[in-house]
């Protein structure tokens, strides 16, 4: 493609994507001259908000098992909130939403345990690194799109569905 920009930083040649330029290349005499950009995602920075977003989870799944506690006679506590159906509609619907596929995908990673995220017995979720590392490495695009929209194949990732599901719990004027 051909591009033309007045600054070394432009972000609207490719989608999504800044290029930074570094350094100028003499052109020769016939004025053109081919550049290869290669594009990498920053997988540091992927994987910083896979644990935001697992730690964000397991601190309202912990808040939520809090509430389900009893005291040592097996009782329920009196402030407890273990009775409210809409905790527990929370609960089952972050459990189900988090172990489910990505309706639409496809191949070897459909969900949140194939990538590397697992839920464990209290339902918290652990983050295997290293897989997930490897698997951004080996299938980036498949990998993202289990937590992304993609709208070529018409699916919803994880964020998006989250997204959704919050937005079921607000009241007609937008509060939650």
């Amino acid at each position: 493609i051909t591009a033309n920009s007045s600054s070394n930083q432009p972000s609207d040649i490719i989608k999504g994507v800044t290029i930074n330029f570094l350094k100028t290349t003499p052109l020769p005499h016939d004025n053109t001259t081919a550049v290869t950009i290669s594009i990498t995602p920053n997988t540091d920075n992927i994987i910083g908000n896979i644990k935001a977003f697992t730690s964000k989870y397991n601190d309202i799944i912990t808040l939520i098992n809090a509430e389900f506690k009893t005291d040592d006679d097996n009782k329920v506590a009196v402030d407890s909130l273990s009775g409210d159906s809409t905790l527990r509609s929370v609960k089952s619907r972050l459990q189900t939403l988090v172990s489910s596929q990505v309706q639409g995908l496809t191949g070897a990673f459909t969900a949140l345990a194939r990538v590397g995220i697992k839920s464990e017995k209290d339902g918290t979720l652990s983050l295997d690194e290293t897989k997930v590392r490897d698997n951004l490495k080996k299938e980036f695009q498949n990998v993202a799109n289990v937590f992304v929209v993609n709208d070529d194949l018409g699916t919803k990732g994880m964020m998006q569905q989250f997204v959704e599901m919050v937005e079921g719990y607000k009241d007609t004027n937008g509060k939650k």
